[in-house]
């Protein structure tokens, strides 16, 4: 569906609508939004970075920003093919010469966009772990 959107529009911003529209009808419960915005500055103030993130996925409707804290999924588009993170193992592959990882500047940036992004959400939805003690 991504490769779809691409070949229909010619720069990233305009694509985060048509992606909103072909993906809710599998998430109907779910509530899409351009949140390209728009950064989270409540999560922004922890970090040296601020978060903007391209679409943010939340549990219902309440929400018109980006929210790391109450998003269910975030999504951040990549439009260029050098930006990827990760790479295609080649059909003959040789496993000592492969690289999951992409090896490019652009990759490792991606990468600790990615890493950066997570951690932001799984440390701002703060969780309860229940732990037994013996009395």
């Amino acid at each position: 569906m991504a490769h779809l959107i691409a070949q229909c529009v010619k720069t990233e911003p305009l694509a985060y609508e048509p992606f909103i529209s072909a993906i809710k009808s599998f998430a109907p419960a779910l509530s899409f939004v351009n949140t390209s915005n728009h950064a989270d500055t409540k999560v922004s103030q922890t970090f040296s970075f601020s978060f903007k993130l391209d679409i943010s996925v939340y549990a219902d409707e309440t929400l018109h920003s980006c929210d790391v804290s109450t998003a269910e999924v975030i999504i951040k588009f990549k439009w260029a093919a050098f930006n990827n993170a990760f790479c295609n193992p080649p059909l003959n592959l040789n496993k000592s010469g492969f690289f999951f990882i992409n090896q490019t500047m652009r990759g490792t940036d991606t990468l600790g966009q990615i890493t950066s992004y997570a951690t932001a959400q799984l440390g701002a939805q703060c969780h309860t772990i229940p732990t037994l003690s013996r009395s």
